[in-house]
This record gives structure tokens, sequence and C-alpha cells, in this order.
């Protein structure tokens, strides 16, 4: 009498735990790899959970918001985004009137700025020949319309003042000022004069630009070591220029009166125009298209020099980049890099952060005009999202994955995130109030919250949709050589997912058609008590949303194992899960496969 032939199992319970990979072949792979990972990340301990979800807050404001800036002064935190021509202060109190004090600055109609905090003001340019505005936390104004007292030293007498031309009232003596363009006659007054005055009055001229200029419009901008740094001006795209000491409105350079400057990289790179301009170390980093040149000592302007170049090597977005502790993370030509790796490998080119993703990541380079990103400091996660192409790469900088292809290349877990229809980013920050706040594509600004993609059409209506997670791993090698295994069933363990609906197709031995499609609805145990932790009493549940409006502190969904029943036999087996929300996260524990063995063919 023959024994019973006992199950064997294979444990993939570290399976795609590196993330995706697009760039090597399946077969070449091993099972810490993905070769899909939609909507996907991971949580703490590493495994395999939905994407949260966009809740959006706001009304649509008709456009794309492009830009999202949180002001700081002493005082106080705000968030301000812009969409088409239009600055507003973001208020999520009231949804149906979330863009509150809004500001359009005269022939601006783009929406793509970039910002920085600078001396209590917001300072605001952008690329296209659009001049920079400045907020004191009480008025906007251009940049250039801010008088500077004392760059030049210009007083000019009644009588003589330029139409247009703006000014700062130093004495009022016998002018009124209210008749040629001031709201008041107050000494300290800023205005623009409408006629050449009379009297004894005394104003200061205003000389925000830099000499030489006809037009002073940066594309890109930094608030660093007491002064402003821009570059981009269309008229020298190859030049730096600073502010004086804590002072805006101090550009003159030729003068004594001012410690105003400006940097001319002709003489270093050559031929390369301004893309940013960041920190780094102490030092100042000018990242051009094709070189990035590194200042050191640049809290003393007269002690400053060159420290770098890093040649053949350049960012290609300035809205990619984003400071993570003591490294910047760009994006070049040829796929993400973060600056310390560059300025230690700038001979390797492969040394990178998007190896396993280099030739979609490029394809998307070339192609797309919306590139923005953000980091997730809390989780450790860089979003680079191409709105346009509705997808954003999710880079987790806490886990490192090492794979030898061609050489041992180090690099951050990746996965991709998509949204349905307009739902995709314009625009991301991370808040101190909000935490993850997206601009969206179809004018409206969302929270990253929830298991809903949650659409918002007014008066606190909200429509719930699900989403799709999906992974795909990799041609699974059964480990029998020559034998066939004879597949008995797939154990899951999930945590969550209440009412989620998975789907599994298992593929063997190379086909392109799934073998078996089975399907299964998550249904844990429930814990925790509902009416305290979610339900319509509950003593956190945001009571201006409904009740099925699903909070951080819903009922806690437990563990449950599901059994796949399987058939056939198979050397290699690939696997594809699609998991749709409804509401709730679900993350996959462990998974194994049980077998017997089979026959050789």
């Amino acid at each position: 009498m023959l024994n019973a032939q006992p199950l064997g199992a294979v444990a993939l319970d570290t399976i795609g735990i590196n993330g995706l990979d697009t760039e090597t072949a399946a077969t070449a792979l091993d099972n810490t790899w993905f070769t899909k990972a939609d909507n996907i990340t991971y949580t703490a301990g590493g495994k395999v959970t939905f994407r949260k979800g966009l809740k959006q807050g706001t009304l649509s404001a008709g456009a794309k918001v492009g830009s999202i800036a949180e002001y700081k002064d002493v005082n106080s935190t705000r968030q301000y985004v812009s969409y088409s021509g239009t600055i507003a202060e973001l208020d999520l109190t009231d949804r149906d009137n979330a863009f509150i004090n809004t500001y359009a600055p005269a022939g601006v109609t783009t929406s793509d700025w970039q910002w920085q905090n600078f001396n209590n003001k917001l300072l605001g340019v952008q690329d296209g020949g659009i001049k920079p505005i400045i907020f004191d936390g009480t008025d906007w104004e251009y940049l250039e319309n801010v008088v500077d007292t004392t760059a030049t030293g210009t007083t000019v007498n009644a009588g003589s003042f330029v139409v247009g031309t703006r000014y700062e009232i130093k004495t009022v003596g016998t002018t009124d000022f209210t008749l040629i363009g001031a709201a008041s006659n107050t000494v300290g007054l800023c205005f623009t004069a409408t006629g050449t005055g009379t009297g004894s009055g005394v104003a200061w001229e205003g000389g925000v630009l830099p000499e030489g200029l006809t037009t002073f419009d940066p594309s890109c901008a930094l608030g660093y070591y007491g002064r402003l740094w821009v570059g981009g001006i269309t008229e020298e795209n190859d030049i730096v220029h600073y502010s004086a000491l804590l002072d805006e409105s101090q550009w003159w350079h030729s003068t004594s009166t001012t410690d105003a400057g400006y940097i001319d990289l002709k003489t270093v790179w050559g031929k390369d125009e301004i893309v940013a301009i960041y920190p780094f170390g102490g030092k100042l980093v000018i990242f051009g298209k094709e070189n990035i040149i590194l200042y050191n000592t640049a809290s003393n302007t007269t002690l400053m020099a060159l420290d770098e170049v890093v040649e053949g090597i350049g960012c290609v977005s300035r809205d990619s980049i984003q400071v993570v502790a003591d490294d910047i993370i760009f994006l070049s030509d040829t796929g993400l890099r973060s600056l310390t790796r560059t300025a230690t490998f700038d001979k390797l080119p492969l040394k990178e952060l998007s190896p396993t993703i280099k030739d979609e990541l490029i394809s998307n380079i070339k192609d797309s005009t919306n590139v923005k990103s953000t980091y997730m400091f809390d989780e450790g996660l860089y979003l680079l999202s191409f709105g346009d192409k509705n997808v954003t790469y999710v880079f987790d900088l806490t886990y490192t994955s090492t794979k030898e292809s061609p050489v041992l290349t180090e690099s951050p877990r990746v996965t991709k995130w998509h949204w349905a229809n307009d739902r995709h980013p314009a625009s991301m920050s991370y808040t101190a109030e909000y935490g993850l706040l997206v601009g969206q594509q179809s004018g409206r600004v969302a929270t990253y919250e929830g298991y809903w993609d949650v659409d918002y059409s007014g008066s606190a209506v909200h429509t719930y949709n699900p989403y799709t997670g999906s992974l795909s791993t990799v041609w699974i090698d059964l480990g029998q050589g020559v034998q066939a295994s004879i597949l008995k069933r797939l154990i899951l363990v999930v945590s969550g997912g209440q009412g989620t609906d998975v789907g599994l197709r298992v593929y063997k031995d190379f086909e392109q058609v799934p073998n078996i499609s089975p399907t299964f609805k998550l249904n844990p145990t429930l814990s925790g008590i509902s009416y305290l932790f979610g339900g319509a009493t509950s003593l956190f549940r945001d009571k201006t949303l409904p009740i099925t409006d699903k909070t951080k502190y819903a009922p806690i969904h437990g563990f449950k194992e599901h059994s796949v029943p399987l058939a056939g036999a198979a050397k290699y087996l690939r696997l594809e899960m699609d998991g749709v929300t409804q509401g709730y996260k679900a993350s996959l524990q462990s998974l194994s496969l049980l077998y017997k063995q089979g026959k050789i063919r």
C-alpha cells in the first residue's frame, strides 16, 4: 500500500517586497519583485496595502490647480493655491467657499508658480516672462513695485514724478499725493504716480530691478542665508542674482549702499540655462539642464567661491526637486537622481534612484509637460507626478532594494498610483495642517485620506468611488526542476478590507492567458466599538461629513485566511491580483502555495 504523498509548500511572504521592476525580464527576477504595482504602497512592516484615496474638499475653480503654497509668518501658517491667473487662500472649513481672499495679478493667465517663504513674506515666480509677485501677509504686489529706498538713495521732488513709476513718500510738505495715485498723504506709503505732482513733497524712487534688465522675470527662486536668490531670467538665463541681506527690495549691485550682487555662470559651464536653485549642506546649488554647480560659503557672499561642477548631469524640471534630509532629489533626463549620489558617483551614470523603471520614466520625461513632486516626510515617500499622463511614481526612500542589473545598484522601492478621470494631480504639497494636498486637473483641491476616491459636488455632497489596487508577480519557480508541481491551493492571509472584492488570475508556464481566475470577497472579523470609533455618535468622526465617510478612527477589521483552490500542474506560476476598495484599508500579510510533486515533463 502506497502512502499518500505529502503536500509541499512554497512560502511567498517576501513576494514583491522590493517593489516594481519594469526593466528586467520577469523570468530573470526573483520573487521579491513585482512587474506591476498600481495603487499600492507598503505598511511600516513591509506588507502590501492600498494607497489612500483622494478626498475632494472644494468646488471646482474651473481650471487646474497648478501650485500650492504654505505661507508662514511669525503668527500663522496659511495655504494658498493658484489656478488660471488667480491666487486664493485655501480654507477647507467651508467646503463650498474654500477659495477665499483671491488675487489676480494683471496679465497673468498661468498657475505654475514656485513659492518661497522669505522674511515673513511669500514670493512667487514662474516661467514664461511672468514678473515675481510677493505677499506680506496682507497684500499682494509685483516685486518690481516694492520700493527700494536705500539701494540708490534717489529722491524725487514733486513736479518731477514720472507717470507709472513707483515711489515712497519721504516728506509730504505741501504736496497732495492723493491727487497722483497715493491712498493717503502718509510718510512711508508706496504709490504709482499718475501725475508729475506739485508742491514741496519729496519721494524715494523705486529701484528693484538689477542693473541692465528691462524685464525682471526669474523662473526660480530660493530664500537662503537671509537673501533671495533668483535665476532663469529671460534676458540672462545664465546669471543668478541675489538680493541685499534681509531685503527683497534691494537688487542694485553697482553702488556702495547695497550688498546685492550676482553670479555669472558663463565661464563656469559654458552654454547652459538655469532651472532651479537649492540649498545643500551650507552650499548653494545651481541646477542647469546639463550641469550642476555648487558654491560654498553662501552665508557670506564676499567669501563665496566655486566648490564643484557636476558636468553632463542636469535637471529637466524645477518642480521635481525636493530637499530630503541631507540630500536633494531631482529629475534628470536619464531618470531620478540624488545630489549626494550624483556628486559622489558622477562617473557612473547608472547610479540613480530609478533603475528599475528607467525606460518608462524617460519616456514620460520626453512627453510630459506637467511634472510635479512632493515629499511626504512622515512616510518617507517621494511622489513624482506626470499630471498630463495621469501617473504618479512613488519612491519609498525608507527602503533600499539591492539588485545586480548589470552593476550593483541600490534604489528606493517604487510603485505607481493612478486616479480616474480628472482627479490626478496638477500640483502637490505636503503641509503641516492638512498633510498631503493635491491640486487636481479638475480645479479642485483634495486631501490624501480614507480609502475612497471622494468627489465633491457642493453643499457637502460627496460621491464615494472605489478604486482598484493591482499587482503582478514575476514567474515563480516552483523549485522542482524538470518535475511539474500538482497545484492544490493558495493560502492568503489578509488584514482589513471589509467588503473588498479581490480578483486573482493564475498563469502557468509562460502562458499569456490565465488558467484560473477565482474571485472572493474580504470579510474579516470586526473589532473595536463602532459607536465610539466611527459611528453616528463617534467622538472622532467629522460631524460635517456623512456617516458613510470613513475616518481613520473607524472600527478595526482584523485578519482572515483565504484558501483559493487551484488545479492542474506547472513548473512556473505568475499571479495577478486586483482588489477593489470599499472604504477600508487592506494589507496582504502572507501568501503560500500548496502543491504535490508531479511527473517529469
